[in-house]
């Protein structure tokens, strides 16, 4: 049933917030005056609540009658309303609980004390657990917040703290007037804290927070966020709007940060590095920085006006926080890495007929929860924003994001406002550029049509799923081809057309540097021109990574045969490029699909890789080379990983001992920590892995991850066994239990001991999870992992009777669909790949 939207009856345009939180009772009370607007004459006002106890309600000073409704809303009925301005008054009490959203408790321990924090998590619908109000991104307002709690601890919310005192034992904390702001944006956090603090160029004061154990750990992402913060500014041509800037990490925390104007939240691992941290986990804490300090404007200062428009926000922070790291670090390649994490991530899940539209409509908070797909408004809305850029150029597409925002600032925007902007700068049809991408589901490929004066191009929907394609469909693009001057135009926007090639030694390649939103099928003669560039190093390393990624993909829609990738991967043996490593290595896992439990194609796999990657591991070694690439430090682990599993014999010898000598997991360089793990893990068995719990239990964010990542290294099924009896307990802490069951999903020891644990525990789940965004990944990450017939029919079995289930419906239709798309491409290749594998 379609929820109603409240703000159109009801304009909030202040709240004055009071909270009293009681954390050993796990509860907390309060009272929120509203001010605000009714549109028309009425005689109720609604809010949204849920699970709150209303104890009293007043309007204009007048005892209101309150009655809880369906679909989290709180009737406030008083006759005889009247158009115009109001004031409403609610006192209310609810339940802080363990789930992460609303209101929730973050376990730590301090001098070996366990403590806790409470922290808020209000996006997307989750505000209306903890105060009535009007929950809808639309309904902006200013807010008043003043808390309660108990003394000695730290008090952070939205804006600087206004006045604090002790009254009666307890600790009152007022916070000065928010912006005008979205209800999904307020936000605070109490508990012990520690900080480091600095002061950007432009005034504002900056501060990194956490636990005080882990204050060391906090200057890499200060000084991030500072730069940041200052790059922003710049771009955007807008100061930022507060005077203080506060980034916590959280203990306990789902997704990976939350953008809450001016007291942004992260998971540990999404801000705390120092010498101990990975490479790569450096990164991450750049991006995640970089990508919610940009939703400081692009979110936060201009919001969309509905959740349909979620992808205004995402998309945009997707791809700006590669611009903010290529200028913090220029030596990063940033773009060849944002076409192997972000749009080849996109393509695999756009590539399934039941995948959502980057523009969804959606009307409940069920709807809203399952938007939250990162392949498709994040990485796919990214790729888009990432085509219009190169699309329109640099200049043009700064500034109009600087009109856009500067009009609508304060203020709420849908796509069409964006489309304006930039199409007032850049003079260019960007309604008609962009509104099939955005409107559409699914991306196409392009079939060039052999030819030495002339070719044809033609275009079509794209499915992984052979029995999804459609002869009749007629979905079209408007596709920039991005030939480098090898054709006579720049687009194509029919289904096919005809175009000239002009003069050009090269073989004809489709989008030089992946900006565009598509794949390219070839002939085999032309693939097989194109692989001796590649060998012939006259190649782009992106250019040869998109290769890569579209050979995969057509080999899973069985639009190219396994053996001709198997063949491109030929050319690549002298490959130096850790992005393009990244689509090697999903060759490499689409080769462990086909082998499957066969021991002597397993063995003769791991001879296929291990030579595939000898010669870099030959050049990289293991230790840090002085003035190496920065790529070169991020594929030395990923090499090593891929001689692990090749079970290298001295490889695997020099992970056991570094294993054995380690003390604590700080003791293993970071880069290869994983793998030093994992190898622990399957060849010491027991000792390993009680020695890798105990250190769960004292490990960074990091290493604890890393940790939970070595698990799918387990064969012995009494140690599987055991490792998921302890998912439902106080070992595994509630952010990491979705990721201890993914990873040992993966493997193939102990996926069927998994999913017989997901099907008898499923209620439990349920509790755990329902509300959450990770609900959806249980089925979805399941399906990931089943490759056969008769995973099929059991996964059927299970999920199906649980399409009705909003938040779950199209993660399932989605498993179905890439499960179903599996077993089809190895019926398809499997015998062509064993008698590959076996004439090695």
């Amino acid at each position: 049933m379609k929820n109603q939207r409240l703000f159109t009856y009801f304009h909030p345009t202040h709240y004055d917030l009071k909270l009293v939180l009681e954390r050993q009772k796990r509860s907390f009370s309060g009272s929120v005056t509203i001010q605000g607007t009714l549109a028309e004459p009425a005689d109720e006002i609604i809010l949204n609540a849920h699970k709150l106890q209303v104890h009293d309600a007043f309007i204009d000073g007048r005892k209101a009658t309150a009655r809880p409704a369906d679909n989290d809303e709180l009737h406030l009925e008083l006759a005889h309303l009247t158009a115009g301005s109001h004031e409403v008054v609610v006192e209310f009490g609810g339940k802080i609980t363990d789930p992460m959203h609303g209101l929730y408790p973050c376990y730590f321990e301090l001098d070996d004390k366990k403590e806790e924090l409470l922290a808020t998590q209000f996006e997307s619908h989750h505000a209306r657990e903890v105060f009535p109000c009007i929950d809808e991104p639309e309904a902006k307002a200013t807010f008043n917040l003043t808390l309660t709690t108990k003394t000695g601890i730290t008090a952070l919310s939205n804006t600087p703290i206004q006045n604090q005192s002790e009254q009666n034992g307890r600790l009152v904390t007022a916070f000065e007037t928010t912006p005008i702001m979205s209800t999904y944006l307020l936000a605070f956090v109490v508990g012990k804290l520690a900080y480091q603090e600095a002061t950007t160029k432009d005034g504002v004061k900056v501060r990194t927070y956490a636990t005080p154990d882990k204050k060391d750990q906090l200057a890499y992402a200060l000084d991030t966020a500072v730069k940041s913060l200052e790059f922003y500014n710049d771009y955007f041509d807008i100061p930022y709007p507060l005077p203080k800037c506060d980034l916590i990490a959280l203990p306990d925390f789902s997704s990976g940060a939350m953008e809450n104007w001016g007291c942004i939240t992260f998971r540990e691992a999404g801000l705390l590095g120092n010498e101990h941290t990975a490479t790569s986990t450096k990164q991450y804490i750049v991006m995640v920085i970089a990508h919610e300090l940009a939703h400081q404007w692009f979110g936060n200062l201009v919001t969309m006006r509905w959740w349909n428009d979620l992808w205004l926000n995402e998309s945009f922070a997707n791809w700006i926080e590669y611009l903010a790291a290529e200028r913090l670090h220029p030596e990063w390649d940033m773009w060849t890495q944002y076409y192997d994490n972000e749009t080849s991530y996109a393509m695999n899940r756009d590539s399934l007929a039941s995948v959502q539209k980057i523009q969804q409509e959606v009307h409940t908070p069920a709807e809203i929860q399952s938007l939250f797909d990162p392949a498709i408004v994040y990485a796919k809305g990214g790729s888009l924003l990432n085509m219009l850029h190169a699309y329109l150029g640099s200049d043009a597409y700064r500034d109009g994001l600087r009109i856009y925002l500067k009009r609508h600032q304060y203020g709420n925007a849908e796509a069409a406002d964006l489309w304006k902007a930039l199409a007032e700068v850049s003079g260019k049809d960007i309604v008609g550029f962009m509104q099939p991408w955005i409107s559409q589901a699914g991306l196409p490929v392009v079939t060039a049509g052999s030819g030495s004066r002339s070719v044809e191009l033609h275009q079509r929907r794209f499915y992984r799923n052979p029995k999804e394609a459609n002869d009749n469909d007629q979905t079209a693009w408007p596709i920039p081809l991005l030939t480098g001057g090898q054709l006579d135009k720049k687009l194509l926007k029919e289904r096919a057309a005809a175009f000239d090639i002009k003069a050009n030694s090269k073989p004809l390649l489709l989008n030089q540097g992946r900006t565009g939103y598509y794949l390219s099928l070839y002939s085999t003669d032309h693939t097989d021109q194109l692989a001796t560039q590649v060998r012939n190093e006259k190649m782009p390393a992106i250019d040869r990574l998109g290769l890569l990624t579209d050979a995969l993909n057509l080999n899973k829609a069985g639009l190219s045969p396994q053996l001709a990738s198997l063949k491109l991967l030929d050319a690549y043996r002298h490959e130096a490029s850790q992005p393009v490593w990244g689509a090697i290595s999903d060759h490499i896992g689409a080769l462990k699909m086909f082998a499957d439990d066969d021991e002597e194609l397993l063995a003769k796999l791991r001879g296929f890789i291990r030579e595939l990657a000898k010669d870099q591991f030959e050049r990289l070694g293991w230790e840090p080379i002085k003035d190496e690439l920065y790529s070169d430090e991020l594929l030395r682990p990923l090499i090593i990983a891929h001689m692990a599993y090749s079970e290298d014999e001295a490889v695997i010898t020099k992970l056991r001992d570094l294993f054995a000598k380690a003390k604590q997991p700080s003791d293993v360089w970071a880069d290869i920590r994983s793998s030093v793990f994992s190898v622990a893990a399957k060849f010491e068995g027991e000792p390993a892995f009680t020695k890798l719990l105990d250190w769960y239990k004292i490990a960074s964010a990091e290493e604890r991850m890393q940790i939970v990542a070595s698990i799918s290294g387990l064969r012995q099924p009494e140690l599987i066994r055991r490792a998921l009896s302890l998912v439902a307990t106080d070992t595994v802490k509630l952010q990491d239990i979705v990721y201890w069951i993914i990873y040992l999903a993966r493997s193939r020891y102990s996926r069927p001991e998994v999913w017989v644990w997901v099907k008898d525990n499923w209620p439990w789940i349920v509790k755990q999870f329902g509300n959450d965004m990770h609900y959806s990944d249980f089925p979805k990450y399941i399906a990931s992992t089943f490759s056969r017939a008769d995973q099929l029919d059991d996964y059927k079995k299970f999920f199906e009777p649980k399409l009705d289930v909003p938040e779950l419906s199209r993660a399932i239709k989605q498993g179905i669909e890439d499960i179903e798309s599996r077993v089809l491409w190895r019926e398809r290749d499997g015998e062509s790949v064993k008698e590959y594998l076996l004439s090695l």
